[in-house]
């Protein structure tokens, strides 16, 4: 007879074995429901947006435009060499090949993040409203690149002086339970008062970033944005307080 010790390491065994011989695999749909399903290859089987996910090398399934959520396949090579270009500064050559890219991908999941690298690009080489123009392409199929495509929208619109559009995407974002979400936008809040003449009460809302939100991965980057904005702001007041808020941590 088979003891209850036995019988939970058998019990052990084979859910081990059974994940071990059923690994993910690279490719997978989200479809109507809500339900993952997974696949060895997936393809774009027509300008619509049909897809059509190769199961297991025999099993073929097709989904029309509307009939699934998203999709996803590995990045691709050309998808991060895109990136890495954007990484080293080399916006010119983002925008150039950026657009290809975009229509090669946009129903497999990495649409969103190159109309995302192109957008920031358009923005670092001084062209805002182009750099809207390509925040916005890349929402439809923003996939995980959905936040990342808001705040560079909000960006462009401050740069643009568009006060009227940015306040109420930025009253959504303070509310937020993602604290990347509120930090970049009290940060966003200061830099529409710097650039209204109005530094104290810009300051202000950059010591909010800085106060609030903990040092993480995630909110580095609008940390030390916020603290240089500070800085920056107290300097030209003559407020010799900037050397405190430079030594927050």
């Amino acid at each position: 007879m088979i003891t209850t010790h036995w019988r939970a390491s058998l019990a052990g065994l084979l859910t081990a074995v059974a994940v071990t011989a059923a690994p993910a695999k690279p490719c997978y749909v989200i479809d109507a429901r809500g339900q993952k399903l997974e696949g060895i290859e997936l393809k774009v089987t027509s300008a619509s947006g049909d897809i059509e996910l190769n199961v297991d090398g025999r099993v073929r399934l097709p989904f029309k435009t509307g009939a699934y959520k998203s999709a996803l396949i590995p990045k691709p090579e050309d998808v991060g060499a895109l990136e890495k270009a954007f990484e080293e500064g080399r916006h010119p050559d983002v925008i150039k090949g950026a657009g290809e890219l975009f229509e090669k991908y946009k129903f497999l999941g990495w649409g969103g993040g190159v109309a995302y690298l192109e957008g920031m690009s358009l923005l670092k080489t001084g062209k805002p409203q182009d750099a809207l123009r390509a925040f916005d392409k890349g929402k439809p199929c923003a996939g995980e690149a959905a936040d990342d495509l808001t705040r560079g929208g909000v960006n462009a619109l401050l740069e643009l002086k568009d006060t009227a559009k940015v306040q109420p995407l930025l009253a959504a974002m303070v509310t937020s339970s993602r604290k990347a979400d509120a930090a970049f936008a009290f940060l966003s809040r200061g830099r529409m008062l710097d650039d209204a003449g109005k530094g104290k009460e810009a300051v202000l809302e950059y010591l909010k970033v800085l106060l609030f939100f903990e040092d993480s991965a995630s909110l580095k980057d609008i940390r030390e944005d916020a603290r240089a904005r500070a800085v920056a702001a107290l300097k030209k007041m003559n407020d010799g307080r900037w050397k405190q808020v430079e030594s927050v941590n």
